[in-house]
């Protein structure tokens, strides 16, 4: 229940002192402080993930996909930036040593519509916590899909194939 103090309450009201030393830390805490926002500097990387998560999922119909910095603050910063980490590594692990930006986008593209056919299999919902929780499954899912591919360092060529066609 929330009071409502205000400065002609006080006058017409005649409060005593302990009331006024209240409105007065009322008023404080709500003016003179500014709001604590929360913000995140996230990698040119991380934000490029984010935005390939987004779009795999806003292209199989899942809405409402929140922000990165909003998402990072309910699942945990630390473990969405290790598991976006983990998924960078994995397709940098996967490439060879020439890989444009744009490849990255469309490998983890690739990547991520094989994570989200994993997931529709077993019968779980598409969603970015479901997507982030499953990155341990990434190099197994990509081995069914692409066998051997990963292990000789040619996942980027199937995205120059695909470019190519």
């Amino acid at each position: 229940m929330a009071i409502r103090l205000t400065v002609r309450d006080a006058l017409i009201n005649r409060m005593d002192d302990g009331e006024l030393r209240n409105l007065y830390m009322l008023l404080s805490m709500r003016f003179d402080k500014p709001r604590a926002t929360t913000t995140h500097d996230f990698s040119a990387d991380e934000t490029i993930s984010w935005a390939v998560i987004v779009q795999v999922l806003k292209g199989r119909g899942v809405s409402n996909i929140p922000p990165l910095n909003v998402f990072a603050t309910s699942y945990g910063i630390k473990r969405c930036r290790d598991a976006l980490a983990a998924m960078d590594n994995f397709i940098r692990s996967g490439c060879g040593a020439d890989l444009t930006r744009i490849e990255h986008q469309a490998v983890l593209r690739l990547v991520f519509n094989c994570m989200c056919d994993y997931l529709d299999q077993r019968s779980r919902p598409l969603a970015p916590r479901t997507l982030l929780d499953s990155i341990s499954m990434v190099p197994t899912v990509i081995n069914r899909a692409l066998p051997g591919y990963h292990a000789s360092k040619l996942l980027n060529r199937v995205v120059r194939i695909a470019q190519a066609a």
